[in-house]
């Protein structure tokens, strides 16, 4: 059984702990605190009782201590919860599950948990939850896939000092400061492009759901593909924005070759062809995006964004802001790579074109 000095003086470094931690969330500290020499100076007492109060602050993760650099605040100036968050518009689609598969696997393997929130098609909902992580479930960092303006969501952010990351196709213009996983990699795109014409297309058109300058990663699609179509000296065209059927099949009738924003596009895309009566690949060559389940179940080229190395790349940028390894803004890139199937001319078997790699710009 313990004496009673000896209680006391548990109670101490803990007590000098709990008002060191205050003072480090406070910002009173600034970006280093003082010395141990310092602190015990100040709290009148004893250097092992200084150290064992600053080891409290170590272990929760509030401050590092190096040699050469003293005392310093982590990121988060706050004990960790070991809780990342995760807000996307929805894990149901291909695209949002393997994210969700990648952020998941990489939190497990590194000992963190892992709190997602779907804003669905509510984009108003994206500011409300992203507080919910930080406020109730206070998260150590956050994985962000979002739209529309989010500047007063990244100010908050700052403000509360929570490490966050940006995927996948970020506006650098904008977003430069900030941490970034994209896959807006032109190379995959202008791959799609290629392959069309080594098969022999000619007359090829650009197909989505809505105008391109509604959606940036429609947009960007169809400059790889005006750059493309420019370069081999063909005739660039107006995109084809997908409406009625019969509207569809006259103007897919007019190419021979197809390039679609998304799978989704391509499956409506080869629906309409085969109710046509229209032969795929024989007179109309049909490419997608995403490499969704679909995808490969009707033989559709397409490409593959490898959305599970996306959150990967996520999560391994977070913890090292955390537990500061990072003094900029870090910017990976997680290459696509494009999947030829049947339906741009090859029957069997998928072949893969270039490989995915992550790179840092």
């Amino acid at each position: 059984m313990g004496t009673a000095s000896e209680d006391n003086g548990k109670s101490l470094y803990r007590q000098i702990a709990a008002q060191l931690t205050d003072r480090v969330r406070s910002g009173a500290f600034g970006d280093r605190l003082p010395t141990l020499q310092q602190l015990a100076e100040e709290y009148d007492v004893g250097m092992v009782t200084v150290r064992r109060a600053v080891g409290v602050l170590q272990h929760e993760g509030v401050v590092t201590a190096t040699r050469g650099r003293g005392i310093e605040p982590t990121r988060l100036r706050r004990g960790r919860t070991h809780t990342l968050g995760m807000v996307v518009g929805g894990v149901r689609t291909p695209l949002g599950r393997r994210l969700e598969e990648g952020v998941a696997a990489t939190c497990q393997a590194h000992g963190q948990a892992l709190a997602t929130e779907c804003y669905e098609n509510d984009l108003s909902q994206q500011g409300t939850l992203v507080r919910q992580l930080v406020e109730d479930r206070q998260v150590d960092g956050l994985v962000l896939w979002l739209v529309e303006d989010m500047a007063e969501i990244l100010a908050y952010l700052e403000r509360e000092r929570t490490p966050f990351v940006l995927l996948p196709e970020p506006d650098m213009d904008h977003y430069a400061g900030c941490h970034t996983v994209g896959n807006s990699d032109s190379g995959a795109a202008a791959d799609v492009m290629t392959h069309l014409i080594g098969r022999g297309a000619r007359q090829i058109r650009f197909v989505c759901g809505q105008p391109p300058e509604t959606e940036g990663y429609v947009r960007h699609r169809y400059q790889r593909y005006r750059h493309s179509m420019k370069v081999a000296g063909l005739p660039v065209a107006e995109p084809l924005v997908v409406g009625k059927d019969e509207a569809l099949v006259a103007q897919l009738r007019q190419c021979d070759a197809v390039f679609c924003a998304t799978d989704t596009l391509a499956c409506t895309v080869m629906r309409v062809c085969l109710a046509a009566g229209l032969r795929v690949p024989g007179e109309l060559l049909v490419t997608g995006y995403d490499n969704t389940p679909a995808a490969e179940l009707i033989g559709l080229t397409t490409v593959e964004q490898h959305f599970e190395r996306i959150g990967e790349q996520a999560v391994s940028i977070l913890l090292d802001d955390i537990e500061g390894r990072v003094s900029a803004p870090v910017h990976r890139i997680v290459r696509s790579e494009l999947i030829t199937r049947a339906s741009t001319g090859r029957p069997i078997g998928d072949l893969r074109v270039g490989p995915a790699l992550t790179t840092d710009n």
